[in-house]
């Protein structure tokens, strides 16, 4: 199946590894009656509905933004997207809160050590390479938002993963309405119920080796999907060292409002 979709117009979802990206390409796929898939050669997780009708295209990668006018195509690298490239194509950057990332990242790619993680996803190690450290990937998307806004660029919105478990309706049709899309509130409960985690689950439990990755890799992305996760995980010494490296961008994203909560409940 030819996945170019030349003549549909283009949705980007494009979020640090385990922050909930999937989920938000395959509701908005089911919202828009739009395939989900990657870019180029990427396969996504995420990919389905690749016989959907709709005039979009829903694409999920894991990259990092570039202003290079000069790339040769928008997907510069394997983790690096020129947006100057993408036009007038409409971007959502998908932000989780770091510490749940971390849970996520250490059992999705089954690591012995939860210290280690944590270090992983703040200074980019393995296996997080290429995309470098959560507190880079959300500067350099930062950056775009400010030279976006600068431009004027009206195609460009964030969402947070823990609003969509709050209050999902109303994050998802914000979230159309700031990308100008139409909004359809059937369509919008349908995509709901359809992604919850519970319903998603069990259909990958049925069909998940027809999807990429096969159903094992698919079942260990389902893990639990939950918000604030990380509470159950950590200990004080890797509350605190989450503090060190991530508590200007807690409180830059309204997580926390003071470091109160790595001694709190401990």
């Amino acid at each position: 199946m030819n996945l170019s979709y030349p003549n549909r117009q283009q949705i980007l979802i494009a979020g640090y590894p385990r922050s909930g990206n999937t989920y938000v390409a395959r509701l908005l796929g089911s919202i828009l009656n739009a395939p989900v898939t990657g870019a180029y050669n990427a396969v996504p997780l995420a990919q389905e509905g690749l016989d959907r009708d709709g005039p979009y295209v829903v694409r999920q990668l894991h990259i990092k933004p570039s202003h290079n006018p000069n790339a040769p195509t928008a997907l510069e690298s394997g983790w690096q997207f020129s947006i100057p490239l993408w036009a007038n194509e409409r971007i959502i950057h998908v932000v989780r809160d770091p510490r749940d990332v971390c849970v996520s990242v250490h059992f999705y790619w089954k690591r012995d050590n939860l210290t280690e993680t944590i270090n992983a996803v703040a200074l980019g190690q393995h296996p997080l390479v290429g995309l470098g450290s959560w507190p880079n990937y959300e500067q350099q998307w930062t950056d775009v938002e400010n030279k976006l806004t600068a431009l004027f660029f009206t195609n460009y919105t964030t969402i947070f993963y823990e609003s969509l478990l709050d209050d999902p309706y109303e994050t998802l049709s914000n979230t159309l309405e700031n990308l100008y899309l139409s909004i359809y509130p059937d369509a919008i409960n349908t995509a709901i119920e359809e992604q919850s985690f519970a319903h998603k689950k069990a259909q990958i439990a049925r069909d998940g080796d027809s999807r990429p990755y096969g159903k094992a890799t698919q079942l260990t992305h389902m893990r639990k999907g939950i918000a604030g996760d990380w509470r159950n995980y950590f200990t004080l010494s890797q509350r605190q060292l989450a503090h060190d490296h991530f508590q200007p961008w807690l409180e830059y994203y309204r997580y926390e409002d003071n470091s109160d909560w790595v001694k709190e409940n401990v």
